[in-house]
């Protein structure tokens, strides 16, 4: 993992094309985005690194 922990363009592209997939046609291990979200925003180490 790069030392900077900013989303390269294609990741927000890849993110964003999750987003915009129907959940039937999503990947099994991309089940909620907002949950994942919402992991990111609880994790203590998450919140920390993006101070």
């Amino acid at each position: 993992l790069s030392r900077d922990h900013n989303p390269s363009p294609q990741q927000l592209d890849h993110i964003r094309q999750m987003l915009l997939t129907p959940p039937a046609s999503r990947p099994p291990e991309f089940e909620n985005p907002l949950e994942k979200i919402e992991q990111l925003l609880t994790c203590p180490i998450c919140l920390d690194r993006y101070k």
